[in-house]
């Protein structure tokens, strides 16, 4: 057989992997686009010669992960940080530190439409499903952050698909697979707690209705191991978590708890619950936030954001009364016992509520409710129709009011400059003496990582930083003010605080000595923090 005839007959091959029809190719190579655009926007700015730098959160990450013992981290998962302690002993550098995260981001585009097949049977709720978990921006951002919420996302996923694996073959190797997991996961995200009464609870209804006693006890003894599992956690490490972790500190910061406020009658629990299970239901549109265009101004984009948050409200309606008459029990307990779970969690004060950065693991749930809407028991009359709701509410908005394209961290995170604002830094000052240069909570993690701790930038420019200032830390804006009220007391005085503009705008808040210092942004300000200068002038 000669190359031009053996080509013919290999591309034929190769079609008959994406259907044998128009309608099942396209939807094909739609699965394939998401997943690819979704890998390459995770994999932006992760590599190379300039990756996206450590914001403060991560910074902070950082130093805790070299300086605080792993039972001493509350909560941050230890399995995690674990990870990240062996990544961090081969270079500490944000790549590195990042690519469990950026790992866990890859994998749930992979898991995505082999997730889609056990939850639906209809191509159109498939499709919609790996387009969102795919291209939701905040999975995308996360996978690029040293922070675990991107495995928190991948391994609910995991959790969805091994359950339902079990559930529909009842194999032995899919029940060993599910209780290797189930154990392992809270090691990894705190939050999957939340998804262990669904997963063990149909594991164990399916053992029970097949008569299937071994794997039923097998299941019962993988619970009991892994209630352990959390226990332990509980005593070892969540039980210590310090006053600025708990729900009042929260609450008061990111309204992610409920609290009462007298001046406000209109504010009750009701009202409260119901704004924030809204901002959950349209999680998987989050990308609405940032839409922008050059034809539509912003009252149009205003209601074209009102009518995608009504469209995700809408599937999630419908996605629960489908789950209710179609009896589909299994997805039901699987997609909607988390969400209960983690609200009885709000409400005890154990965990946040609403379009938060640690409830990005809601994307799978949401997505799922909502693709269910779209779950036909039979073979679609119409199959050309089946990319339709993808199209709509993921992949041409995307295109059409995309501005950033992941460039920068925007969705739970933050972008920064601070490598630059260093080399500014280090060349200010004075060669003979040391400046004195107060650190925020806003700056002193970004300063330690990139003088200390980061492989290239300490030593091209950390250590002339070092030697051009000494620094000293004040973790909380209260210290802050202290300082600078205690240092700032007579004309003349000076002081030189690196911190983001909001957070001088915080310290000096209401503040007696405030009226009567002037502030001025020196030169080596970066864009994400700057360097002020305080004198007292009266």
């Amino acid at each position: 057989m000669t190359g031009s005839t053996a080509l013919p007959g290999l591309y034929r091959r190769l079609l008959r992997r994406f259907g044998t029809t128009f309608s099942e190719r396209v939807y094909a190579l739609l699965t394939l686009v998401c997943i690819a655009i979704g890998i390459a926007l995770r994999t932006r700015g992760m590599f190379g010669k300039n990756p996206l730098p450590f914001w403060l959160d991560e910074a902070s990450w950082a130093v805790f992960l070299v300086e605080v013992p792993l039972t001493e981290q509350s909560i941050r998962p230890i399995g995690f940080m674990a990870v990240s302690r062996v990544l961090g002993a081969i270079s500490m550098s944000e790549p590195m530190l990042r690519s469990l995260s950026w790992a866990a981001g890859i994998a749930t585009a992979v898991l995505a439409p082999f997730l889609a097949r056990r939850l639906f049977d209809s191509k159109a709720s498939r499709l919609l499903f790996v387009a969102v978990l795919a291209l939701h921006p905040g999975a995308i951002d996360l996978a690029r952050e040293f922070k675990p919420y991107a495995v928190s996302l991948f391994v609910h996923a995991l959790l969805l698909f091994a359950a339902l694996r079990y559930v529909r073959d009842r194999r032995r190797s899919s029940l060993v697979f599910a209780l290797c997991v189930l154990p392992l996961a809270v090691l990894f995200a705190q939050d999957t707690v939340f998804a262990y009464p669904g997963a063990f609870l149909v594991m164990g209804i399916a053992a029970l209705r097949a008569g299937l006693h071994r794997q039923l006890a097998a299941i019962a003894g993988g619970a009991v191991l892994t209630i352990g599992v959390v226990l332990t956690l509980y005593f070892v490490m969540w039980s210590r978590m310090p006053e600025s972790d708990r729900s009042d500190f929260w609450g008061k910061k990111y309204s992610v708890f409920y609290i009462p406020d007298e001046r406000r009658p209109e504010h009750t629990f009701g009202a409260w619950l119901s704004g924030k299970y809204t901002e959950m239901i349209t999680l998987p549109g989050l990308r609405r936030t940032r839409w922008g265009s050059e034809h539509l101004d912003r009252s149009q984009l205003k209601v074209l954001r009102g009518i995608d948050e009504g469209i995700w409200v809408v599937l999630h309606g419908l996605g629960l009364v489908v789950l209710v008459w179609r009896r589909k029990y299994t997805e039901g307990v699987l997609l909607v016992l988390p969400i209960a779970v983690l609200i009885a969690f709000n409400v005890l004060g154990y965990w946040p509520l609403g379009a938060f950065r640690t409830n990005l693991f809601l994307v799978a749930y949401m997505a799922g409710i909502a693709a269910t809407a779209l779950d036909r028991p039979r073979p679609e009359k119409t199959p050309w129709a089946a990319p339709v709701p993808a199209i709509v509410l993921v992949l041409a908005p995307f295109f059409a009011f995309e501005r950033n394209y992941h460039a920068d961290k925007l969705y739970f995170g933050f972008s920064s400059d601070f490598p630059k604002t260093l080399e500014k830094l280090a060349r200010f000052g004075s060669n003979e003496r040391r400046t004195h240069m107060l650190l925020t909570t806003w700056s002193c993690g970004p300063w330690k990582y990139y003088t200390e701790l980061h492989p290239e930038t300490s030593r091209a420019v950390g250590r002339k930083a070092l030697e051009r200032f000494e620094t000293e830390c004040l973790w909380t804006v209260e210290e802050l003010r202290d300082r600078l009220g205690k240092d700032l007391r007579k004309p003349g005085d000076r002081r030189l605080v690196l911190a983001s503009r909001n957070g001088m705008e915080r310290t000096r808040s209401r503040q007696g000595w405030a009226r009567k210092v002037n502030v001025r942004k020196l030169r080596p300000s970066g864009h994400s923090l700057q360097l002020y200068e305080l004198e007292r002038t009266r």
